[in-house]
């Protein structure tokens, strides 16, 4: 039956293999789950987790070339509070190559300034990882305008409502500027 689900998922709905293989992993994992507190269907579970997961090929991880980093860039309305967030969020994602749930994160206190107008950032990755990057003048500068009078335990990005950006409102924001 879940080989017979597995052909169905790839024949007539046309998924692809890593699509399969998410499938067949949360099989796995009810199978594992079922194993462990129903001892009498060790056997099931066995034959279940013995189905073996489909090679799929690595996509390439695709990149913005400048002029078309520097269209994004410029999509933003900069005479408006909310396009000034804007550029400066996607300038800061394009600095320091940040995840969206580390911009999110991002607070306040973990911003350095230093005295040529450049600086580091302190970032909290996956898996509680913490690096650091540095930071162009001309990042700090819009960083500047964001957070001048805020406490270090604020959020850097806000969103709309005055709250902190959640890493879904940043994924948009990337969509709707680069669709522009």
């Amino acid at each position: 039956a879940v080989r017979a689900f597995l052909k169905h998922i790839e024949v007539d709905r046309s998924c692809s293999g890593r699509t399969r293989n998410q499938r067949l992993a949360a099989i796995h994992a009810f199978a594992k789950f079922v194993g462990e507190r129903s001892p009498e269907h060790i056997e099931w579970c066995g034959a279940i987790r013995a189905v073996q997961f489909k090679r799929t090929e690595q996509v390439p991880i695709s990149y913005l070339d400048k002029p078309e980093i520097e269209a994004i860039l410029n999509a933003p309305d900069r005479q408006t509070r909310q396009g000034c967030r804007d550029y400066a969020l996607l300038l800061f994602l394009y600095n320091s190559g940040a995840r969206a749930s580390e911009a999110a994160g991002l607070k306040v206190g973990e911003v350095e300034w230093d005295s040529a107008g450049t600086g580091i950032v302190r970032l909290h990755g996956k898996g509680n990882k913490i690096r650091f990057c540095p930071l162009w003048a001309r990042t700090m500068g819009e960083l500047r305008i964001l957070v001048t009078g805020k406490p270090d335990e604020a959020a850097v990005f806000l969103n709309r409502y005055g709250g902190p950006i959640g890493r879904f409102g940043i994924h948009a924001l990337v969509e709707r500027h680069a669709r522009t």
